[in-house]
């Protein structure tokens, strides 16, 4: 009887401690035990979309991260730095930096003549092909990367050389109405496509972070490294600088790159003749020889038989 009582007074005691220990501090419990269930669901929601990912983002991805990331820093700095400002200014095709291009080369120079090697000794291919494949694999790594890249870069400055007379038009005719320089340029950007629209919409991107319109602008030519750009856009800092004003500065461009573009054109016609040579001698001579001389010849021979 007496250990009964001792027993039920002690849960008594238990029950009522825990009583008040739930209404003094239950709130903080309850929020505790809230955050930790959250903290709990976003680490296994995290954990759960990791594993969902397919196998090349999970493994291959940041396996080729970290070889690229290791290829660039033994990569010499010169050699960075001159493929930086090439893939920069053929505007990062395909979506590929300058880890990924030269992770390309590593690969081609590297690997795949590795894998060729190895391929030769288990029998797959001979050792005439191994040589041949390993020097196309390395002629490749060389000069693929620089091709893909000089014509990308050509390609875009061929672009803004002609697209350039016509935005400084809408340049200047925005000027002239009234607009700043900066918002005629927001102008040009929404009416015209194109590289330099993207260019000049990077460059305003880069002033409303608080950058100065001249250094953007600097920045930009450096990059393109187009001579008509070039010219023009020195000519705007000088103005800006010197206090000129600017519709008249813009105008003046705007003459002289039409005038540029109808010698390029000109320039062009005269090449053609040349151009046309070779075709004339190699496919459309001896066909006209062929047409005219045929029945000569066939003649010639039916005598003399």
């Amino acid at each position: 009887m007496f250990i009964a009582i001792i027993l039920l007074s002690g849960i008594t005691v238990f029950t009522i401690t825990m009583a008040i220990y739930s209404v003094v501090s239950g709130d903080k419990i309850v929020v505790s035990q809230r955050l930790h269930t959250i903290g709990m669901s976003s680490k296994m929601s995290v954990e759960e979309e990791k594993l969902s990912l397919p196998f090349y983002q999970r493994i291959i991805q940041p396996t080729v991260k970290k070889l690229a990331d290791f290829l660039v820093r033994i990569t010499p700095k010169e050699r960075t730095n001159q493929l930086h400002n090439k893939v920069i200014a053929a505007g990062q095709p395909f979506g590929f930096g300058v880890n990924e291009w030269i992770s390309i080369q590593a690969l081609l120079i590297g690997l795949v003549p590795a894998i060729i090697v190895i391929s030769s000794f288990t029998g797959i291919i001979t050792l005439k092909k191994m040589i041949l494949l390993i020097m196309v694999s390395v002629l490749l790594g060389i000069g693929g990367p620089r091709f893909i890249l000089s014509s990308k870069i050509q390609r875009r400055q061929k672009e803004i050389i002609l697209t350039l007379p016509d935005i400084l038009d809408i340049l200047t005719v925005s000027v002239e109405a009234g607009l700043g320089f900066d918002a005629a340029l927001g102008k040009v950007v929404e009416k015209i496509p194109g590289v330099l629209s993207k260019e000049f919409e990077k460059v305003l991107q880069e002033i409303k972070m608080g950058r100065p319109r001249t250094e953007a602008l600097k920045s930009m030519s450096e990059r393109l490294g187009v001579v008509d750009l070039t010219t023009f856009i020195a000519s705007v800092i000088q103005a800006d600088q010197l206090g000129v004003s600017i519709s008249g500065v813009l105008r003046i461009q705007s003459d002289q790159m039409r005038v540029r573009r109808r010698q390029r054109a000109q320039e062009k016609a005269m090449k053609a003749p040349v151009k046309m040579l070779l075709p004339m001698v190699f496919f459309i001579f001896p066909t006209i020889f062929v047409v005219l001389l045929g029945p000569s010849v066939i003649k010639m021979i039916d005598m003399f038989k």
